[in-house]
């Protein structure tokens, strides 16, 4: 009866997400937004998930997440944990070189840190 149960939780993990949960945004890509992600794994996992060992890191103009997600298997009962990455291009002046983060926008990172968190936990769900 486990293993059935197993499989059917599986099929749920892999079906499509619904249309109207996909979004186009101005350069006309299609992408789901995290707050879909944080209500799946609220759905799917009855709120029993938690991020951790954030770390950030700076390459150049690009700001780095990478990070744990722990949900709690709701057949099994146990923890599994999926490590996912992402990256954001660090918004800067027209004509900056990469390498001079001085020329970054005035709070670009207010934009790009989230973009890459919200990256990581897409990456690890």
């Amino acid at each position: 009866m486990e293993l059935e149960l197993l499989e059917m939780f599986q099929k749920k993990l892999n079906t499509d997400p619904p249309k109207s949960a996909i979004i186009k945004d101005r350069q006309g890509f299609f992408y789901l937004p995290i707050s879909y992600y944080e209500i799946m794994l609220d759905d799917i996992y009855f709120g029993q998930w938690t991020t951790t060992d954030l770390t950030t890191q700076i390459v150049a103009n690009e700001v780095i997440v990478s990070l744990q997600l722990n949900v709690l298997h709701p057949i099994s009962g146990v923890w599994l944990s999926r490590t996912g990455c992402g990256a954001s291009a660090i918004m800067q002046n027209s004509g900056a070189s990469v390498t001079d983060i001085s020329q970054k926008k005035k709070n670009a990172l207010q934009k790009d840190y989230p973009k890459a968190k919200s990256e990581a936990l897409k990456n690890a769900a």
